[in-house]
């Protein structure tokens, strides 16, 4: 399976210095916005997020919604949430339950998920990190797909 093109993010396809440059604008944008802040309460991520528009064409279409449902207590719920059924295999789509936690990651505050995918419960729990952006109605989660292309699987909060 392959990864969408730098390009979708800002609308078209675009491999010269100047998609580069919004890359690293970008880069530089969540670094900004996601590091140099005090912690934030867990209060500010209960609730559902729901993947957006962009995150949503990496993948082949599917009926219903990619979600996160994080819960007080720290439980979860993952709708088609992006992750792995098997290390060897392409990523996809998954769905199950778990728990989730702020946690501290080479020094920036994330939300790290432990779940287990409710078709494959036997392949035991998956960890995945999510990056955290922007405050207050702009606050956004991004799982990183692909650290080489920066591919990013975007959140907001319903």
């Amino acid at each position: 399976m392959g990864y969408a093109p730098l390009g979708l993010w800002f609308g078209r396809e675009d491999s010269s210095m100047n998609g580069v440059l919004r890359w690293l604008s970008l880069l530089g944008l969540l670094l900004l916005t996601g590091c140099h802040r005090p912690d934030m309460p867990n209060d500010d991520f209960v609730g559902i997020w729901v993947a957006t528009k962009k995150s949503v064409l990496l993948f082949p279409p599917v009926p219903g919604e990619s979600l996160l449902k994080l819960q007080e207590g720290g439980t979860c719920t993952l709708q088609k949430f992006p992750g792995w059924t098997d290390l060897r295999g392409p990523l996809s789509l998954v769905s199950g339950n778990g728990r989730w936690q702020l946690t501290a990651r080479d020094g920036e505050q994330v939300v790290e998920l432990e779940y287990r995918n409710s078709a494959m419960p036997e392949r035991g729990t998956w960890t995945e990190y999510l990056h955290i952006s922007g405050h207050g109605l702009g606050l956004r989660l991004y799982v990183i797909l692909d650290y080489d292309a920066w591919t990013l699987y975007e959140y907001q909060k319903r």
